[in-house]
């Protein structure tokens, strides 16, 4: 996987990649709710993916912390930590087989799901700065 790495303020770009080609009024609004979601944790970088995460974008706040979005209805955040770069590169299936550890975690988009994505990144955040 091959990842395009775009400055925070990058709102209409990661709207239209998030998105994708064919989307519609309520994928776009989708995307944008999820960008100011993203914005809201004070992200360095935001990120998109090409081949297996092509419909992922993420927000980078460390070397060891990406949190990747994706606008599908049934999918997840994936919040990675160490090794991103490679743990990005396996399938869904892959990641949750276990065979590439349990450095990220998956919180489906149901219930509180922003608030679980909150308390990750914030608890990830506060341990590395111990």
């Amino acid at each position: 996987v091959e990842w395009e790495i775009l400055p925070p303020g990058s709102r209409e770009e990661f709207i239209k990649r998030a998105a994708g080609v064919h989307r519609d009024q309520v994928t776009a609004q989708k995307a944008e709710d999820r960008y100011n979601f993203l914005m809201s944790l004070d992200p360095q970088e935001l990120i998109f993916g090409s081949s297996g995460f092509a419909r992922y974008a993420g927000a980078k706040f460390s070397n060891d912390l990406v949190v990747f979005e994706n606008m599908s209805y049934g999918n997840a955040v994936y919040i990675m930590f160490q090794d991103w770069k490679e743990l990005s590169q396996r399938s869904r299936t892959e990641l949750l087989s276990g065979r590439f550890g349990k450095n990220f975690e998956r919180i489906p988009h149901r219930g509180n799901w922003r608030g679980r994505t909150i308390a990750v990144v914030r608890n990830h955040q506060a341990a590395h700065l111990l």
